[in-house]
């Protein structure tokens, strides 16, 4: 397969996709109604599924799909998030999520440095965008910025858990870098 092809497969083209509707959606929660934003943003996901699927299943993860791709759903979740918190003057909530998404690209850029594998995404981390994603459509779709209290609910409620997930994430870091201590121990004492 040409690089160009590796580029232009179908899972890459709807992670592209995914990207543009950031905008869309940005567009449609300011200028048309948070429920037809909370419909882009539900077939945004339902691209995400559907990308993760086909690369998987017919053999087409690439480099760059390696990348566009959680870069498409980072960028989707920090628009969801911060037109939510804006809307709703719920501006702890973004900042959580802008703190969670900073730490852990932190932790990927320090054990790349080391010389490490960055761990795939775990369980957790997908439990925490999925709770995410359930939360934040059921404010888009059927909270109003008028009662602050059930968005207020929903996304507490999917900001512990990424936190959580985040903490596990930390454990997985700490353990990392505990190893390679480890490794450089046995390293010297050998030689």
């Amino acid at each position: 397969m040409t690089e160009r092809k590796k580029i232009w497969t179908v899972p890459n083209v709807l992670s592209m996709i995914r990207l543009l509707m950031v905008g869309v959606f940005v567009w449609a929660f300011f200028n048309v109604s948070h429920v037809t934003a909370g419909f882009i943003a539900l077939a945004a996901a339902l691209t995400d599924v559907a990308d993760g699927f086909i690369a998987r299943r017919f053999n087409l993860v690439t480099d760059f799909g390696q990348i566009i791709d959680p870069l498409a759903d980072k960028l989707l979740q920090a628009a969801v998030c911060i037109c939510i918190g804006y809307a709703y003057d719920l501006i702890i909530i973004p900042l959580v999520f802008l703190a969670k998404e900073f730490c852990m690209l932190l932790g990927g850029y320090l054990i790349i440095r080391a010389g490490r594998v960055v761990p795939p995404s775990r369980w957790w981390g997908k439990l925490g965008t999925l709770c995410f994603f359930i939360c934040s459509l059921a404010v888009l779709f059927f909270c109003t910025p008028q009662n602050k209290l059930p968005a207020i609910i929903l996304l507490s409620s999917a900001a512990l858990v990424m936190l959580a997930a985040f903490c596990a994430y930390f454990k997985v870091f700490f353990e990392l870098n505990l190893s390679k201590k480890q490794d450089e121990t046995t390293r010297e004492e050998n030689e």
